[in-house]
């Protein structure tokens, strides 16, 4: 699993390998010596991560942290730079990794590759304040200047610049309203977690992360998490234009919960689950979705039509019903507001989506 911050005792290890499949986050170990406020490790154009302090002086620790990678890490050293006195130490790639790599690889391969869910779109944004004012003041004092040419030239310059970097400032990424979506396959089903989100993902503290991804798959990306957890929690995950995606274990029915996250049976018969605002089914031949609206925990599979799907959409959202497989029947439902499993992805929506409800 994806630690936020790992503490480990120990010398150097050796370096492992990410294939193709290992996703953007890979494990490295670091020995810490305060004082120190900050530590950055980079490895460029991949992206860097930020350790936020701060170690005291004499503190020695070493950890396990992320860093955003692509492709094979073996022979790449990342680039160490500290704020403060102390000093930081790169020790090399942690095998820990292949535990989540194998846990990944266990999971079915059409489950693993199920299209990811898309976060909705940024609004667009408005003109910051700061860039008008700077504009109006540039344009207010080039016409007071209009009998001195160059003066007039430099002011209009100077305030393109000052309206520019207002603009830029205002698109720094920041935590938009993702979505998570609970994907599960089969009969006993497997089951894992994606939140999504746009330029901005964020892990509350206590999360499992099982692999991390990003649209573009080759987006630099930039991993902040405090050296001590309890003051500020969880991990950031940022990228400009990019779509990123945190993936997180859920047990399977016959394993029991893993973690603070669970997955109990979803069948025709009962749904065990969570209580369901709206739910649509798709036939095993494909041949078309039946709202069934509401869907209460502990019930059976409401019947199309009745008074829970009254005025429900025929389809699920098209962001939720891509080629999915024939052969089996598929729900998509939306979770109700409050519901277990908890933990949406930055305060948006939480829906289910299962191939095989049987």
């Amino acid at each position: 699993m994806i630690a936020a911050l790992v503490l480990c005792l120990g010398g150097g290890v050796p370096a492992v390998t990410a294939d193709v499949d290992a996703g953007r986050l890979r494990s490295a170990r670091v020995e810490l010596a305060g004082p120190l406020e900050r530590v950055r490790l980079a490895v460029e154009p991949m992206g860097e991560t930020l350790l936020r302090g701060p170690l005291a002086g004499g503190e020695r620790r070493t950890v396990v942290v992320p860093l955003p990678t692509w492709g094979e890490v073996e022979g790449l050293v990342p680039e160490v730079t500290v704020d403060g006195a102390g000093a930081a130490r790169f020790l090399g790639w942690d095998p820990s990794d292949a535990r989540a790599d194998a846990a990944w690889r266990a999971l079915p391969a059409s489950l693993r590759r199920r299209p990811r869910p898309v976060p909705p779109p940024p609004s667009s944004p408005a003109v910051p304040l700061a860039a008008l004012l700077a504009a109006a003041a540039a344009l207010a004092a080039g016409w007071a200047l209009r009998g001195r040419p160059l003066r007039a030239v430099g002011v209009s310059v100077l305030g393109a610049v000052a309206t520019a970097a207002a603009v830029e400032t205002a698109r720094a990424p920041a935590a938009t309203a993702g979505i998570r979506v609970l994907e599960g396959e089969g009969e006993p089903a497997a089951w894992f977690a994606v939140d999504a989100a746009r330029e901005r993902l964020v892990a509350p503290a206590g999360t499992s992360t099982l692999r991390v991804e990003s649209i573009p798959e080759r987006a630099r990306l930039v991993y902040e998490v405090r050296l001590d957890p309890e003051r500020g929690g969880g991990w950031t995950l940022a990228g400009r234009g990019a779509v990123l995606v945190r993936i997180a274990e859920l047990a399977s029915e016959e394993g029991g919960p893993s973690g603070s996250d669970a997955a109990p049976r979803l069948s025709r018969g009962a749904n065990e689950l969570a209580d369901l605002a709206a739910s649509w089914v798709r036939a095993a031949d494909g041949s078309g979705w039946r709202a069934l609206g509401p869907w209460a925990r502990g019930t059976a599979e409401p019947s199309a039509g009745g008074a829970g799907g009254a005025g429900a959409a025929a389809d699920p959202p098209g962001a939720l019903n891509p080629a999915l497989p024939l052969g089996r029947r598929v729900l998509v439902g939306r979770l109700a507001p409050g519901g277990p499993p908890s933990r949406p992805a930055e305060a948006g929506a939480v829906w289910v989506r299962l191939v095989g409800l049987d």
